[in-house]
């Protein structure tokens, strides 16, 4: 059985696209420390850090270019809560900050009529979040759990793109904006 803090992942995506197929291999580390509570009030602070790393085969749409990018991927996160029991029920407000950082590699597209070089690149994204949690038990081994949260991106979002003919290397133009979101 895999550890709990271990992820690897194979993603194949084909709906009217050309494919993608992505494998993603990862580990997170994460822990919870709660604080003298009153019993029906337990604060707590959390936190966890991890890491994966992204290997991609995609086609550009309307050609024959095909390309493998590696991606990096770093995340941390911290946040501070309060579980309130109020008989089978558990509220849990919680207030966080999520900060990830992706590095993608240089590339170059084979095949096709004009295969574009692609510069590496990195983007950061730090979002402070507002939530509530809330379970309920349906049974001795059964519980119903329900999140609702905000999420604010206070870094630059607009990722910038550099790439260039692959032929023509001197030829070069920008891709900006967008937008990534990590959720």
């Amino acid at each position: 059985m895999r550890p709990p803090w271990a992820c690897i992942s194979s993603i194949r995506i084909c709906a009217a696209a050309p494919p993608i197929d992505s494998n993603l291999y990862g580990f997170n580390l994460y822990g919870r420390k709660y604080f003298a509570g009153t019993g029906c009030v337990n604060p707590f602070v959390e936190g966890g850090a991890g890491y994966t790393f992204a290997d991609m085969d995609q086609v550009r749409t309307g050609g024959n270019e095909q390309s493998s990018p590696h991606s990096h991927i770093f995340n941390a996160n911290l946040a501070l809560g309060v579980d309130w029991v109020l008989g089978g029920t558990v509220l849990t407000p919680r207030l966080g900050v999520d900060y990830n950082h992706v590095r993608t590699g240089a590339y170059t597209e084979n095949g096709g009529a004009i295969p574009l070089s692609v510069r590496s690149g990195s983007l950061d994204s730090v979002k402070g979040i507002v939530g509530l949690g809330a379970k309920t038990d349906v049974s001795d081994c059964l519980y119903l759990p329900a999140h609702a949260s905000y999420r604010h991106e206070f870094a630059d979002r607009n990722s910038v793109i550099r790439s260039s003919v692959a032929a023509l290397p001197d030829v070069q133009f920008v891709t900006e904006g967008a937008n990534w979101v990590f959720k």
